[in-house]
């Protein structure tokens, strides 16, 4: 939820004024600023560990990814024998710390907690709770290549058990954490694995219970604990996945609705346009944008301050691509999908402190930028080698900033925040989000 305009002293005495204060006064709107953090940025060497963060004007920081325990049949090699570890002896729907070395043990440059046992990752993430006690940690659990499990999980009443059993564990056990995300990709199918297209209702009533099962058990817990916890889930707005999610009975559950307001189009297929624009003009493919999905969103009744959009610290790109202008940006057909990349596994994947040091600025690599006013959206081409590149800019992180000022919304969230590049994306959202909604 977003910081309230004054905060309660969560003792036994005065829970009860505190409710009927928040219920009392009309509080100002303040959007939170969520910054992602992937484990895994830790064997990298050049990208910031969790300390060294610029998190003044963050609300919240989402630690990626736990998983589940499940079938995970289709991930890859690496992860599968990863999950078989981590998962032997504990049932189906645990939740487990998937890379221990990072999470726990891993020895890091910057600060760690003084006040606990454990390294890594965690050891980091408690220094930053000690010193930030209004930042709010979360674990989000799922993600792209450990979502399969959900599939098991959800259909069944024991593995839902098992689940927020085990989340209320992790709960206590590491108290830095204010709250989980279900990172489900995706409930009703269209994810790695290709399950859920022949089960979308049973999953979809599945999720629903599960859900409540996990916010019954955090509001417990909050009693016990004197606090409280978030629950929050992702979701992606486009047409095929939509009908996927109960809203009615789910929305009231949640604390905030992350939308992936990114990834519209990419090097899977040809079709060349903006991958996270904030509005859709006339060329844009299948009219997807940031707007258009928030607009979905609303109809379905979700208050606008549960909502928070996506800002992508990447880009996409293609090469191939002919016939780019100013005033034709969208729309386009690329001859090859396989495009430039920070990747070594994904192609077409471009980080973007790597497009901020080596492309743009830099006339020697024949990239030129334009900006598509209209959509709210940034690129880069060269009419040489005919690659295209579609990406987020410090510009177009503030559009979307002050789209949130002025609908009110939630907050906005940052995937990820590590390929930034001299906080350039970060302060321009920031820029955004505290101007004054008009």
């Amino acid at each position: 939820m977003a910081k309230s305009g004054f905060r309660c002293i969560l003792k036994r005495s005065l829970i009860a004024f505190c409710v009927l204060a928040q219920s009392s006064f009309s509080l100002a709107h303040v959007p939170q600023l969520v910054l992602y953090y992937p484990d895994w940025q830790i064997y990298q060497k050049a990208s910031p560990v969790l300390s060294e963060l610029a998190i003044d004007n963050a609300t919240h920081l989402v630690y990626a990814f736990l998983a589940v325990c499940g079938p995970v049949t289709h991930s890859s090699e690496n992860i599968q024998q990863l999950m078989e570890k981590r998962c032997a002896g504990k049932p189906i729907g645990h939740v487990v710390v998937l890379d221990e070395h990072a999470a726990l043990k891993a020895n890091l440059r910057g600060n760690t907690s003084h006040q606990t046992y454990y390294r890594g990752n965690f050891g980091q993430l408690k220094y930053l709770k000690e010193q930030n006690p209004d930042l709010t940690i979360i674990a989000s659990i799922g993600g792209w290549t450990l979502s399969e499990p959900f599939h098991t999980v959800t259909a069944n009443q024991q593995y839902q058990a098992n689940m927020i059993r085990s989340i209320r564990a992790l709960l206590k056990k590491y108290p830095f954490f204010g709250g989980v995300q279900i990172n489900w990709e995706y409930p009703g199918g269209y994810g790695l694995s290709g399950l859920g297209l022949n089960e979308r209702e049973s999953e979809k009533q599945g999720y629903t219970q599960l859900l409540h099962g996990v916010r019954a058990e955090l509001d417990k817990l909050g009693n016990e604990m004197l606090s409280s916890y978030e629950l929050s889930i992702t979701y992606n707005a486009s047409q095929k996945h939509r009908g996927s999610i109960d809203w009615p009975k789910v929305s009231p559950l949640l604390s905030t609705v992350y939308l992936m307001s990114y990834d519209y189009h990419g090097p899977w297929r040809n079709i060349v346009g903006h991958h996270t624009n904030l509005h859709e003009t006339p060329l844009t493919p299948e009219g997807l944008s940031v707007s258009s999905q928030v607009q979905h969103l609303l109809e379905q009744s979700i208050p606008a301050t549960k909502i928070l959009i996506g800002s992508p610290f990447y880009g996409r790109g293609w090469k191939g691509v002919d016939n780019v202008s100013e005033n034709n940006l969208e729309a386009l057909t690329a001859k090859e999908i396989d495009g430039l990349s920070s990747s070594l596994t994904e192609s077409g994947f471009i980080r973007y402190n790597d497009l901020s040091q080596h492309f743009l600025g830099n006339e020697e690599n024949g990239f030129v930028y334009f900006y598509d006013q209209q959509a709210e959206a940034a690129v880069l081409y060269n009419p040489a080698s005919k690659d295209y590149i579609t990406f987020e800019s410090p510009r177009s992180a503030k559009a979307k900033a002050t789209y949130v000022n002025q609908q009110q919304l939630g907050g906005m969230f940052i995937w990820e925040v590590t390929a930034d590049h001299q906080n350039q994306l970060l302060d321009a959202i920031s820029s955004g989000l505290e101007s004054s909604p008009q």
